[in-house]
């Protein structure tokens, strides 16, 4: 909870660097999900400087702090896990946050209970064409206000907790007890799983086939294998999945943009109406002025056949 008690420094955008806007530092080049196909594509739309071992352009970093340090520079991280099971949110998400970054994530179908807000991240999901992310990450890049709509409102410390943070995140987060509870059943898991799965290989070992069902899986919840390997052959990037709906909530034409006033991008006054909401006003018009056309039509007839029939007849002398 430290960093949405920490409001936003004035001069936040500037202490990030402008070369690149993506940061990404993996070891692992070989994940279950095959997320280093779908970041080498990316790679070849928009800058970003890869740390790790796994598609590395730039020196390593360190150590840990120098790692922290590292990310507060850049203004997207790639927050990707290697695989994608339920409730497997690791430290790169958190590290983001305390870095001050908008995290680029993929992992777990329901992030909920990790997010402040349902804005505070980009998903990769919903961009399985690197183009596309590419493209809006450099729309957010060349525009800050739009930028700081990913950080701003949930550390806005003007508005109560309550109000600027997501209920399950809130409660997941805000609950000492609950977290300390969470924390020691997490722990617990992790020491048990090594000693389960030594017990499994020498079952195997000694010559005894090992039930399926009998022994401790940690993955019965992850997607299976090669999610992003689809990446590899190139445009037009189709998956075998179906991707999340992009939430580009920050685009001028976007329906709840006009709902984000302390950050707008543009004045609307000043700019008029975008093209979508243009058409709309132009059909409500013209429909307005053909009815009411209509209904002068039907006024001045029924008036005409009134005069008609009240008109005295002139007597014949």
């Amino acid at each position: 909870m430290n960093i949405v008690r920490q409001p936003v420094p004035d001069d936040f955008v500037s202490t990030k660097r402008t070369e690149a806007p993506i940061l990404w530092i993996a070891s692992n080049c070989d994940a279950w999900n095959d997320r280093h196909v779908y970041i080498n594509e990316l790679m070849k739309y928009i800058q970003v400087d890869s740390y790790g071992r796994c598609l590395n352009n730039k020196p390593s970093p360190g150590g840990e702090q120098e790692r922290a340090d590292l990310m507060r520079q850049y203004k997207f991280y790639l927050a990707v896990e290697n695989s994608n099971c339920d409730n497997y949110a690791t430290e790169k998400l958190f590290d983001t946050f305390m870095a001050s970054t908008v995290p680029i994530v993929d992992g777990p179908v329901n992030y909920q209970p990790y997010l402040p807000n349902n804005r505070s991240v980009i998903r990769m999901d919903a961009y399985p064409d690197p183009r596309k992310l590419a493209d809006y990450i450099h729309y957010l890049d060349k525009n800050d206000t739009a930028y700081l709509e990913y950080i701003t409102p949930f550390r806005n410390q003007q508005v109560p907790e309550q109000q600027r943070l997501d209920i399950e995140f809130y409660d997941a987060w805000a609950n000492r007890t609950k977290f300390d509870l969470f924390s020691v059943w997490c722990g617990v898991c992790h020491g048990v799983l090594p000693w389960w799965h030594q017990r499994h290989l020498n079952r195997t070992l000694d010559g005894f086939r090992p039930d399926q069902l009998d022994y401790l899986r940690a993955d019965q919840t992850c997607r299976p294998e090669g999610k992003w390997s689809y990446a590899s052959l190139g445009p037009p990037y189709l998956p075998n999945w179906r991707p999340n709906l992009p939430d580009e909530f920050t685009r001028p034409w976007h329906a709840n943009h006009r709902t984000l006033a302390p950050y707008s991008i543009r004045d609307l006054n000043t700019y008029g109406l975008d093209g979508p909401s243009r058409v709309t006003w132009m059909l409500f018009s013209f429909y307005c002025i053909l009815f009411t056309g209509f209904m002068g039509f039907l006024l001045y007839r029924k008036r005409s056949k009134t005069s008609y029939y009240s008109t005295p007849s002139i007597p014949l002398s």
